[in-house]
């Protein structure tokens, strides 16, 4: 009887794999038409612009300021996300404040205003570091240090203004989401004081999921799994993009190359750590 079911499962996979095999080369197909057809255009394209469009004096104007442009919004940026950040923390702290100890509708309602604080304060993090490396770019700064030393233009401050105000802010950036990072963790330890760790430990993730309850692990490793698969799908898009872009403005292999390499982590950790597991079981 067991044997009959191992060959009915065994038989109902090859079906299985028959079905979906045929889609997924019809998808790979598609994709490489599809790829194929924008890189071609792209690049006839890019050839019409450079013989039709002239606007350099107008980049070059615009260019001068675009480094405190970017600033400007990066600056901005920092500011909403932190204060939408810190928004939600504050309404937690405040129901904290009422909360008996028992009532699960209130501590489930004070954790989900925490999740989307953490939420936001991730973005935080990214968007500072985005903006910082955009506003260098913007700023020109590279060009003008090289022009400086070849001693073929006077010196700019706008390039200069926008690199050191990319600094400052970049650091007020990091700030922010340190100080959002522990009064929310502190909070979180204060309603629940089995939790360890501190926000400037290096060990602090560890640490925190070995204070975690059993329901708790379950929910990172399932949010963690689902993550890994995001990221891999976003890595494959990321890589079509950016060989597609590569045709058109010549950006060269350099990103390709960053992408293909934390899929290669992504993906060697996962599968470490899935052996490691197994042979511990």
């Amino acid at each position: 009887m067991a044997e009959n079911k191992m060959i009915g499962k065994k038989q109902r996979g090859k079906e299985s794999d028959k079905k979906y095999f045929g889609k997924f080369i019809v998808m790979i197909l598609i994709s490489l038409f599809i790829g194929g057809f924008f890189g071609f255009f792209s690049m006839g394209f890019r050839d019409w612009i450079l013989a039709n469009v002239h606007i350099e004096e107008e980049v070059e104007a615009l260019r001068n300021v675009m480094g405190l442009i970017v600033l400007g919004i990066d600056a901005a940026g920092i500011l909403f996300l932190s204060i939408v950040a810190l928004y939600n923390y504050a309404r937690a702290k405040k129901m904290s404040g009422t909360w008996d100890g028992e009532d699960e509708t209130v501590i489930d309602a004070i954790d989900r205003k925490l999740d989307i604080a953490l939420l936001w304060n991730s973005l935080l993090m990214v968007f500072t570091l985005l903006f910082f490396a955009l506003t260098i770019h913007a700023s020109g700064i590279l060009e003008q240090t090289e022009q400086i030393a070849k001693k073929v233009v006077y010196l700019n401050m706008w390039p200069i203004l926008a690199f050191f105000g990319g600094c400052v802010v970049l650091l007020v950036g990091i700030a922010l989401n340190i100080i959002i990072s522990k009064v929310t963790v502190d909070l979180r330890k204060h309603l629940n004081p089995e939790k360890q760790g501190s926000v400037f430990d290096m060990k602090f993730d560890k640490k925190w999921e070995a204070s975690s309850d059993e329901a708790e692990r379950q929910i990172m490793y399932k949010a963690a799994y689902t993550a890994f698969r995001a990221a891999n799908m976003a890595c494959l898009i990321i890589w079509t993009i950016a060989v597609v872009i590569q045709m058109f403005v010549h950006t060269g292999v350099f990103p390709v190359i960053c992408i293909c390499a934390i899929w290669l982590v992504l993906n060697v950790t996962y599968s470490r750590m899935v052996m490691k597991l197994q042979k511990y079981k």
